[in-house]
């Protein structure tokens, strides 16, 4: 019998070994339906083809833990009296998309099922039970969280979450705030990107938020093999992004969105006038009059003091309606010149300034004010805006530009809280021209559309509200297949796309009123800190030790001294529960294979129960680590492997080259 070998094949027929020829078996099976062994250490990118007959892709429980037996029953056959099968396997707790049963999650205690079948259907007995407590584990089972990308809707505008502080008031349904009671980082976690027409979201896969979940269901109609169940309701976001692999109709997830936000009123905006002596004015004109001024006006400076110029680059009609505007309102007569319309007041140039309407093109951003009017208020502020830094595209459709960021940010959210759903940012990148003989470098931007069929910036007189109770699902030939119904106030928005962008910090909010918040336009649960569904970190993971019935093997004493173990590792490893920490990017494997064993739980175990010179198998070898451990403590190896595509993995683990 060969030892020191790796065979590629599936390791419930194990011909290669002898009866009775091995001492001890060191192995951790295929997970059942989390980890996918054709995808790299992070289970982002697919590494190599699926594998028919990988154990872990095996839907079904009971099925999955009978394949699993038939390697059991094999293993008891090559096992010599008194050896032992070391199986390690963690609490499998199974997400929503996975299992969805009931609402909160499923936890399946695999070692308790493989414990039954062993003890059913061999002659194997249970010896010992090791806990191995993970002592650098993540959280990714238990919290969700949101990065920085994440903009927190309040009533003084978007917010990253990294900004928000503990105190702040945060919308958390169309009509409510509630403030923040505790802010948590919670360190560097994965990422993922959620996309719908109008939206993005970046989230964590765990972290829930309000949606609807489409479940495929077996069809009771003779002329469809699938009905759809749509779940309203908390969903993660990792069963939001799972696909339907088996139709190909447009069918999907959904996220429930506000149709606007109804909390506002004209205070700040009024005390800001009556600072400067303004009474009785028409606040809808002054509104408008902002919003022009945010995206083409300017305050002038003498020797760093505010002059009364107010500056507006306006043109043509566009210039006259707003000459117009001004002396209705205020009785100020503007004047023209190259750079386009001035009027003087130094009133409302401190007015302005307090606005911090004076920064530059690239800093601008919408004064927290805004926010906190009125919806007809706002409604004029963003046609102000519109007719200066705003266009008509090719389908009608009104675009708003910016270059400046923090107005990238905000504005979708002003635009939502008046009820109009506008599309992602467009970024443009910065382009080179040539005007007179010169080089001119335009600066990068946005663009935001919002669509509408008819009027331009000055012509439509009111946004169009999409508010509607029930939303229409097609499917790929343009047949209306379903209509959902939905609460009013709320909208639904497909998501289209997901995509994974890396590993950033991640923080998350606690409400006092409430266990939910707007974030980048959807509602988001809080994971902190609130009963009843705290979930255990899931720190510990099982190692179940069997043994053959019968005597051991007598060994030669030059052997047993080799063998021997020291006081101190006798006192360390005889302890039941192990403290190891889980492997990092020091092995070779990681971030190429999705589980990978840590090498000291694999020498505890050759130490415990196997002498110098035997031998050491793997059904399941994974990416080496249990031959690693044999070859370094003098123990011969053998394993069975089903994807080939680990060889270079194992090679780089081993130092060795093999065929």
């Amino acid at each position: 019998m060969k030892t020191n070998i790796i065979y590629f094949k599936d390791a419930q027929n194990m011909t290669e070994v002898d009866d009775n020829s091995i001492t001890l078996i060191i192995t951790s099976p295929p997970y059942w339906c989390i980890k996918d062994y054709s995808k790299d250490g992070y289970q982002q990118e697919q590494r190599a083809e699926r594998q028919p007959g990988q154990i872990g892709d095996i839907s079904d429980y009971q099925e999955y833990l009978e394949a699993l037996t038939a390697v059991w029953k094999d293993c008891e056959r090559v096992l010599e009296p008194n050896g032992k099968l070391c199986i390690n396997v963690p609490l499998m707790p199974i997400l929503k998309k996975v299992l969805n049963t009931h609402h909160t999650r499923d936890i399946v205690n695999i070692n308790s099922g493989i414990e039954h079948e062993i003890l059913k259907h061999t002659g194997l007995y249970l010896m010992d039970v090791y806990i191995w407590n993970r002592t650098n584990p993540t959280k990714r089972l238990m919290f969700g969280c949101l990065p920085e990308q994440m903009l927190i809707y309040t009533p003084d505008g978007a917010m990253s979450i990294k900004d928000i502080s503990v105190g702040q008031e945060v919308f958390i349904d169309t009509d409510k705030v509630g403030k923040v009671t505790h802010k948590y980082s919670s360190g560097i976690k994965p990422v993922y990107r959620l996309q719908t027409s109008n939206r993005e979201l970046f989230t964590t896969e765990e972290h829930q938020v309000w949606g609807i979940y489409d479940k495929l269901c077996p069809s009771k109609h003779p002329k469809a093999y699938y009905s759809h169940q749509y779940q309203l309701g908390w969903h993660s976001v990792g069963e939001l992004m799972a696909p339907h692999p088996k139709i190909n109709f447009c069918y999907g997830h959904y996220l429930v969105m506000p149709t606007s936000l109804e909390v506002g009123d004209d205070t700040h905006l009024l005390s800001l006038l009556s600072a400067e002596g303004f009474e009785s004015i028409d606040l809808d004109k002054f509104c408008r009059l902002l919003g022009v001024f945010l995206g083409d006006g300017w305050l002038s400076y003498n020797k760093g003091k505010l002059t009364k110029t107010i500056n507006l680059c306006l043109y043509n009609e566009v210039a006259s309606f707003y000459q117009r505007l001004i002396f209705e309102v205020f009785g100020f007569t503007c004047w023209s010149d190259k750079d386009g319309i001035k009027f003087a007041s130094k009133r409302l140039a401190r007015i302005f300034e307090r606005l911090e309407f004076h920064h530059g093109a690239l800093h601008k951003q919408i004064p927290p004010v805004i926010f906190r009017l009125p919806r007809s208020r706002r409604i004029e502020f963003l046609k102000g805006y519109l007719d200066a830094d705003g266009s008509v595209g090719k389908y009608g459709e009104l675009i708003y530009n910016t270059s400046s960021e923090q107005i990238k940010n905000a504005l979708p959210m002003l635009l939502q809280s008046v009820g109009v759903f506008a599309s992602n940012p467009i970024y443009h990148k910065p382009r080179v021209s040539s005007i007179n003989q010169k080089e001119v470098k335009s600066q990068e931007g946005w663009a935001i559309k919002v669509a509408f069929k008819n009027g331009a910036p000055l012509l439509y007189t009111e946004f169009k509200n999409h508010q509607r109770n029930y939303h229409k699902v097609y499917d790929n030939y343009g047949y209306v297949r379903r209509r959902i119904k939905i609460p009013s106030g709320y909208r639904l928005e497909k998501i289209l796309r997901s995509k994974y962008i890396g590993l950033h910090p991640t923080y998350d909010l606690s409400i006092d009123t409430d266990e939910k918040f707007l974030a980048n336009g959807a509602i988001v649960h809080n994971s902190y800190p609130n009963p009843p569904n705290f979930y255990a970190q899931n720190t510990i993971e099982f190692v179940s030790v069997y043994v053959k019935d019968g005597r051991p093997r007598r060994r030669p004493d030059d052997i047993k001294d080799k063998s021997q173990l020291t006081q101190d590792e006798w006192v360390t490893l005889t302890k039941q529960i192990w403290d190891i920490p889980i492997p990092n990017k020091s092995d070779p494997a990681y971030g190429k294979h999705p589980a990978i064993m840590p090498e000291e739980m694999a020498r505890r175990l050759i130490r415990l129960y196997s002498f110098y010179d035997d031998i050491v198998l793997d059904p399941f070898f994974g990416s080496g680590t249990t031959a690693k451990a044999a070859i370094e403590l003098g123990r011969r190896w053998i394993g069975y492997e089903l994807d080939p595509s680990f060889k270079e993995v194992i090679q780089a683990k081993l130092g060795v080259q093999f065929d």
